[in-house]
């Protein structure tokens, strides 16, 4: 392995502060996502005197519980987390768009699995990373705010919503290496996941869909077990390995 590419795409996401922005997006509606469930009957009751607003809204509020306050996170991260992740991964991966850049990039390495491979771990990594500081501070926030919930379970979730965000990257990196530029390997991705999301509602498919994994974020805190996500963690690991060889030998046969 060539550290010497992983140190280079490191450097490029720390220089351009993608990894910051990345961080302080899913630390803040970690942080955010809990207080938004512990101040919305308030918020609900003081507006029932606004015209357009139905009285009685804060009374069909359910219970701000700790599990609650965690998914809360889940539903920001799900959408608009995840959008994010591929942007980064798109901007490191669309090396096609141009035949200049194209060009710059592969006459500097020695074979298209070191032209993919550390484009793919950097923003992997580094999406795990964030995801996870961001389920720590919404812990940390319902711990203040609402309740108890157990970190190791948390964490736990942490890492199996961790390897879908994996899975996503590797979407990417195979779309990418066949559709090209920037926009067009992020809306081809997005239009994967989405179909990924509507075949996960399939009850022949839903244990083993990479979708899965994300519910376990608010569930092992909830008392679910871990063995319900295991189907879907082993597909998901085996579908990451095959994106990625796939990804290797589509930018290979690619023409400059």
């Amino acid at each position: 392995m060539n550290t010497a590419l992983y140190r280079n795409e490191i450097r490029r996401m720390t220089r351009t502060h993608t990894l910051a922005g990345l961080m302080a997006f899913f630390v803040f509606f970690g942080a955010a996502s809990p207080v938004l469930v512990f101040l919305l009957p308030d918020l609900l009751a003081a507006m029932e005197g606004v015209e357009g607003v139905q009285t009685g809204m804060a009374d069909l509020m359910p219970e701000a519980t700790p599990v609650a306050a965690l998914g809360s996170y889940v539903e920001n991260a799900q959408i608009l987390g995840v959008l994010f992740v591929l942007l980064v991964a798109a901007g490191a991966l669309a090396l096609d768009g141009s035949a200049g850049r194209s060009t710059f990039y592969r006459v500097r390495v020695p074979g298209p699995a070191a032209l993919v491979l550390p484009r793919f771990a950097v923003p992997a990594m580094a999406a795990v990373a964030a995801y996870t500081a961001g389920a720590v501070a919404a812990w940390a926030t319902t711990l203040l705010l609402i309740g108890e919930l157990p970190l190791g379970a948390t964490l736990a979730g942490a890492l199996f919503t961790g390897l879908f965000l994996v899975f996503a990257v590797a979407v990417t990196a195979l779309v990418a290496g066949r559709a090209g530029g920037l926009l067009p390997t992020v809306g081809f991705s997005v239009a994967a996941l989405v179909l990924l999301v509507l075949l996960g509602q399939l009850p022949v498919v839903g244990e083993w869909s990479p979708t899965t994994l994300f519910a376990a974020q608010a569930a092992l805190p909830g008392g679910a077990p871990v063995t319900d996500f295991l189907p879907a963690a082993v597909s998901t690991l085996v579908g990451t390995a095959a994106l990625l060889a796939l990804a290797v030998r589509g930018f290979g046969a690619r023409e400059v």
